[in-house]
């Protein structure tokens, strides 16, 4: 199995008191493999001085959790953007109407075995693109 972690999920390893924080950690800690894409790096580091701004991270809490991502970082399998990932992402974001970044989450996943995989999302638009795709999709509620 293969846990295909955008950078909604990944951010909330690292945030105290989130919804679906307990099952994402099983997610995250058992035995699927984990992957994202290239672009969640950003996201994810962008995410948690947001919420450092918004005092949702105390400036201690965020440095630990950037080292602590930043630690786990090399346990992904990373999808790199590539030329066929960038094109399939511009399909996809025409198709369902999906911001850049969450086009590029879902071309991504094409890349991996789709039998095998399934996306975790807090974003709802792209769990529902991604259930229109034919991924499977965690939360499974669309």
């Amino acid at each position: 199995m293969i846990a295909y972690l955008d950078s909604s999920a990944i951010i909330k390893l690292y945030l105290v008191d989130e919804a679906g924080m307990v099952e994402l950690h099983e997610i995250a800690t058992g035995s699927a493999r984990l992957a994202t894409s290239r672009l969640s790096y950003v996201e994810v580091r962008a995410g948690l001085e947001a919420a450092r701004r918004a005092d949702r991270l105390a400036p201690i809490e965020h440095d630990l959790a950037v080292a602590s991502f930043d630690e786990s970082w090399p346990g992904y399998f990373v999808v790199e953007l590539t030329e066929a990932v960038g094109a399939r992402a511009g399909a996809i974001a025409e198709t369902f109407g999906l911001r850049a970044g969450d086009a590029i989450q879902l071309a991504s996943v094409f890349e991996l075995d789709l039998e095998q995989t399934m996306i975790v999302a807090w974003d709802a638009r792209l769990r529902f693109a991604s259930h229109a795709a034919g991924v499977a999709t965690y939360p499974a509620g669309v």
